[in-house]
């Protein structure tokens, strides 16, 4: 928006030269503005011209000039241009012009090159349907024959392994072993925790004792006597403990041990019941 106007002058102090200088500096001393033309007349200023910046207020520095106008006797006759009044034909000589806005320069970023797109992979011929034949009639069965079978070889059969003698969780137990001497020897009884017992007769001496204590209870635990390969007593610290070696009716071995809590009997029947029932 600008505006126009003629400047008579009422009157003036000094030369017209020096009025008009005075003018100018004082209008260039405004802001936003950045330039100003005074035309000189013969007692004072005939005519201004002010050139705006860019950015600068046009309405606001318009009433700044007219004041200092006003201040240098001087009148100033202003014609409105806006939107909503149209430019008369005869209009004066603009006061105020804006300057000219510099046309902006804009640098196109550069443009990133697309992405290529990918590329699908080929996709493999689907194949055909396998061709299925007929089959083809069999012939006629034809019985051949009868053949002698060929000997068969007897065939042995794998070795058995011997039952597990693990005891279950309500297996009977050894409950005591009694020893009877007389003249013709010892008799020793063992007696289960389901009430069998079983009786065996040897020599009058200790190893007679272990052998018929070893045989009555491997009655009890096994269904028969075991041989019986060792008897040696171990240190088990405060304690004494007996282990035994047997050879069971089927010729495997088997070894127990137990503390001897009160008679070496009993101990030695509690080793034999270990190492037969593994309790």
């Amino acid at each position: 928006m600008g505006t126009g106007s003629g400047v008579k002058g009422t009157g003036s102090e000094g030369s017209a030269a020096l009025a008009a200088e005075s003018l100018r500096e004082e209008l260039m001393g405004l802001a936003g503005v950045a330039d100003v033309e005074v035309d000189e007349g013969a007692d004072s200023p005939s005519g201004v011209r002010v050139r705006l910046e860019p950015d600068a207020d046009a309405r606001l520095i318009g009433v700044e000039v007219q004041r200092i106008l006003a201040s240098h006797g001087l009148r100033s006759r202003i014609t409105a241009q806006d939107e909503h009044q149209p430019v008369p034909a005869t209009a004066p000589e603009p006061l105020i012009e804006p300057a000219p806005r510099p046309v902006p320069v804009v640098e196109a970023a550069p443009q990133p090159e697309p992405a290529p797109e990918p590329v699908p992979a080929p996709v493999p011929p689907t194949p055909p349907p396998p061709i299925v034949e007929p089959a083809p009639f069999p012939a006629p069965l034809i019985p051949p024959p009868p053949l002698t079978p060929p000997p068969v070889a007897p065939v042995s059969a794998p070795p058995t392994a011997p039952p597990s003698r693990e005891p279950a969780a309500d297996s009977p137990g050894l409950a005591s072993i009694s020893v009877e001497e007389s003249r013709d020897g010892v008799s020793v009884t063992a007696t289960a925790t389901d009430g069998r017992t079983s009786t065996q007769h040897g020599e009058a001496t200790e190893g007679g004792m272990y052998e018929a204590a070893v045989a009555a209870v491997g009655i009890l635990a096994d269904g028969s006597p075991p041989g019986l390969i060792s008897i040696t007593p171990l240190d088990a610290g405060e304690a004494q403990a007996i282990a035994v070696v047997l050879e069971r009716a089927d010729g495997s071995k088997a070894a127990g041990a137990a503390i001897v809590k009160v008679g070496a009997a009993y101990a030695v029947g509690r080793a034999t019941w270990s190492a037969l029932r593994g309790a």
